[in-house]
């Protein structure tokens, strides 16, 4: 049985961002939308913060996935369900960490469109990577018998 969520480089969180990132800057190109009006110093304060914040959690969450011999790359088989490190407080810590990368680009490039497309890259992340993987986690809590796994698996415990 095959459990692979996402079979394409088309459907990533990486492609996801680098898209919405230049979608961003080209409406910034045709309609600057820059309304932050404070020294660059502060932002590029802000900007590193979310940056560094969101490298941690993809990198722990990486480190958790190589610890269970678990590839996040496209293509690969889901083959164990992983509550520890960052996953027990999120089924998604690297989505989160790509939100605050794209976050972090309205505060570097005072770019407006960052936040005006941000919705847009919630639903295109949901639709393209999360639910996809919901199904294939769906499908592997079926085999899970115990009541400790099942509670764990939520991430939310």
């Amino acid at each position: 049985m095959q459990n692979i969520a996402h079979k394409s480089l088309f459907a990533t969180s990486d492609f996801i961002l680098l898209m919405m990132i230049v979608i961003s800057t080209v409406l910034n190109t045709i309609k600057p939308l820059n309304i932050l009006h404070i020294p660059l110093w502060v932002r590029v304060v802000m900007s590193t913060v979310l940056l560094l914040t969101a490298w941690g959690i993809i990198l722990l969450t990486k480190i958790e996935f190589k610890k269970h011999k678990e590839k996040t790359g496209p293509g690969h088989n889901t083959n164990a369900l992983i509550t520890s490190g960052p996953l027990q407080y999120s089924r998604n810590p690297i989505y989160l960490g790509i939100f605050l990368l794209y976050i972090s680009t309205f505060f570097i490039f005072n770019n407006l469109w960052v936040l005006i497309t941000l919705p847009i890259t919630y639903l295109l992340i949901k639709y393209l990577l999360v639910l996809p993987e919901e199904k294939i986690l769906k499908k592997y809590l079926k085999k899970i018998t115990s009541p400790t796994q099942i509670r764990c698996a939520d991430g939310y415990n």
